[in-house]
């Protein structure tokens, strides 16, 4: 056998590793899901779509040191090992072991367990799928067992960095060779269940939440004091004048720079006076007309992220194309949701949609705005 093809069944197989290997159980922490999700969506921004990812690229090109060997990973699995190591913070490729076999007269690496795969329902996200055919490697981003398919994360697709790849479990099924699963040791804070971390002042907040940790982070600074009753309702629609104030709390509650009210809808008595003059006098809103902010009427998705991008001063989008089949060039919002795209502030509802004129909700406000504002703080 020649040594590149020794090389592509040995690597084949490295990664089949007992130490990063859990076997697959029923899928039912879609709480953790959840969280492993976010962890991935943040380490987007580092490898962006579209980005050069072919065996001669540099930044994936990887080498893995085992038991008298040196391998060379191919490009797919470069990906794989960088992305998720920026996502959950550890080398997926160290501390490899393999037990090695003379088959033939040639020296293979192989499993001393068996094959733990059951069903497509049970992947994860984070999960690594390594396909015999054809030989590629990708990152679980979501399963969605009603439809059948699961969303991917994958390098050298056409030789790029290529996300939001829908694959059927009949497909899955009838090339997958195996899958590599890291334990939850191994991702911090996936396995939350002995960690002293205190807990969230509101009852309806659940650890398990996507929003748990935004919630966490606007609590603590003052950003927002829930419902009452020790409630946040996350599930609430916001309104226009809660999300300024969100926003306005969030960038340290500053003078109003606009000394007129021009909004009938807008009494000095109401709590959110200040954060709607702060927030037109810095041109973060112009109100839905002439006279009018719009008090009561629900924020949408493209409303809450044209605030944002008009706070970080209405920055110029890197480049690239939109993801989001559902946002065009001509509208106003076009520019913010490309934004935020690329700075990791959305990912949108699912890979191609934004749905802008969602009303967006307490949770989703406070996420957007933790990304913005908490994640380094």
């Amino acid at each position: 056998m020649k040594t590149s093809k020794r090389i592509l069944m040995l690597l084949m197989s490295l990664l089949i590793a007992v130490n990063l290997l859990l076997p697959i159980t029923a899928h039912a922490d879609s709480g953790q899901d959840d969280y492993i999700t976010e962890l991935l969506l943040a380490a987007k921004p580092d490898f962006p779509e579209g980005e050069p990812c072919s065996n001669s690229t540099e930044k994936y090109h990887i080498q893995i040191r085992c038991p008298g060997l040196l391998l060379n990973c191919s490009a797919c699995w470069g990906f794989c090992f960088r992305f998720l190591t920026a996502a959950f913070n550890v080398n997926p490729a160290k501390n490899i072991s393999l037990t090695w076999h003379n088959i033939n007269g040639h020296l293979s690496g192989r499993p001393d367990f068996e094959d733990p795969y059951t069903s497509p329902a049970d992947l994860r996200p984070g999960d690594i799928l390594a396909w015999s055919s054809p030989s590629h490697a990708v990152v679980v981003m979501e399963n969605h067992p009603e439809r059948s398919v699961v969303v991917l994360a994958e390098g050298n697709y056409g030789g790029r960095v290529h996300y939001g790849r829908e694959v059927s479990y009949s497909c899955i099924s009838s090339t997958l060779s195996y899958i590599v699963r890291f334990a939850s040791s191994h991702i911090p804070g996936a396995d939350r269940s002995n960690q002293q971390e205190p807990d969230c002042q509101f009852r309806d907040v659940c650890r398990d939440k996507f929003y748990y940790h935004p919630v966490q982070w606007a609590a603590q600074c003052g950003i927002t004091t829930g419902t009452g009753d020790h409630c946040f309702s996350p599930d609430l629609n916001c309104s226009r004048e809660q999300v300024v104030t969100f926003l306005w709390r969030a960038c340290g509650s500053k003078a109003p720079a606009a000394q007129e009210n021009p909004f009938v809808d807008v009494a000095a008595s109401k709590y959110y006076y200040h954060s709607v003059l702060w927030a037109l006098g810095s041109g973060i809103t112009c109100g839905t007309d002439s006279c009018s902010f719009g008090v009561g009427q629900d924020c949408t998705r493209a409303q809450i992220v044209t605030f944002l991008w008009r706070a970080a001063g209405s920055p110029a989008p890197t480049g690239g194309a939109c993801p989001f089949t559902d946002i065009s060039t001509e509208k106003y919002y076009y520019k913010p949701v490309l934004w935020a795209s690329q700075n990791g502030i959305t990912s949108g509802k699912d890979p191609t949609h934004f749905y802008p004129d969602d009303p967006c909700t307490r949770a989703e406000v406070v996420t957007f705005l933790y990304a913005m504002f908490g994640k380094n703080s």
